[in-house]
């Protein structure tokens, strides 16, 4: 096969697709001013035929389940089983609803809120960081995660509800 060479002077391959024609231009359009910006927000997602996989959720939810687990078998912490292993398995509830619709997460954010709470306060009793400091830190930037979800969720309501109050 006879080799091309690009732009960059570095050699290419042949291939079925040189002869196609190129794609034409994506056609920008201009934004309708009778819609507002909600409709556009890219959290506006509440279709549960096509899940969207929230990778983090499911991370911190595995996190806790394993710390909990890990914490009553390295130290014999009856503590960290009894609340690592609930908490874990709430937090991942928690994911799959927030997969499901992410505007609904004020409970992955009640949880990651209690973890913060109950972690910071450890933390500072020890002042150890693993893991005391470790899931407060990954605790608070998964609440100001949702944070941010359910605030936005609580503001797209109220702009429908001004809709439906207007016509």
């Amino acid at each position: 096969m006879a080799k091309k060479s690009t732009k960059q002077g570095r050699p290419r391959a042949e291939s079925a697709t040189d002869d196609a024609p190129a794609p034409a231009e994506i056609a920008t359009t201009t934004p309708n001013p009778e819609t507002t910006s909600l409709e556009n927000h890219p959290l506006q997602f509440t279709s549960t035929l096509t899940p969207h996989f929230d990778m983090f959720a499911y991370s911190y939810a595995a996190m806790v389940l394993v710390g909990g687990i890990a914490g009553y078998l390295m130290a014999g912490s009856v503590m960290s089983l009894a609340m690592g292993v609930p908490m874990g398995l709430l937090l991942f509830y928690a994911a799959h609803v927030v997969s499901k619709d992410p505007l609904r997460a004020w409970l992955m954010l009640a949880c990651a809120g209690i973890m913060t709470a109950t972690m910071s306060a450890r933390f500072y009793k020890t002042w150890v960081f693993f893991p005391a400091g470790w899931m407060t830190m990954t605790s608070s930037m998964i609440a100001l995660r949702y944070l941010e979800r359910v605030v936005y969720a609580a503001h797209v309501a109220s702009e429908r509800a001004k809709k439906e109050k207007n016509k």
